[in-house]
């Protein structure tokens, strides 16, 4: 091997590896049976998710739906659920454990873009 080749080989593989995928073409059947493939799956998946939501509520796992309106505690007492948070501790959480946009967490938790602000600049200072 000469040392033009030698030199010219590793450049010709170079540019083998990056050269740009090309995609790859159909004919109209082939792809009219991928859609027609496709379809198939979709509709079996939502038979599947229909049967399953089925079941589930037969056995009662409906998440609530079906049950009576539960009155709120006396005297406006907590009760012992504690599914849901406020919305500052909800952006405090959001922003010391996610990276989202603050729009996003503004959009999340429904206080304004000045209250999220505040709220990661005092978490800053005391970190």
């Amino acid at each position: 091997m000469s040392l033009q080749e030698a030199a010219s080989e590793p450049r010709a593989r170079a540019q083998a590896v990056h050269m740009p995928h090309r995609p790859q073409r159909y004919t109209a059947r082939e792809m009219a049976e991928i859609i027609a493939f496709s379809e198939v799956r979709f509709r079996a998946d939502k038979e599947r998710y229909e049967r399953a939501l089925r079941e589930a509520r037969e056995r009662g796992l409906d998440g609530g739906a079906g049950r009576p309106n539960v009155r709120p505690a006396p005297n406006g007492a907590r009760t012992s659920s504690q599914r849901s948070r406020s919305p500052q501790s909800f952006a405090r959480v959001l922003l010391s454990e996610t990276t989202l946009p603050l729009r996003e967490i503004v959009s999340l938790t429904g206080l304004d873009i000045y209250r999220v602000v505040g709220l990661k600049l005092k978490m800053r200072s005391a970190a």
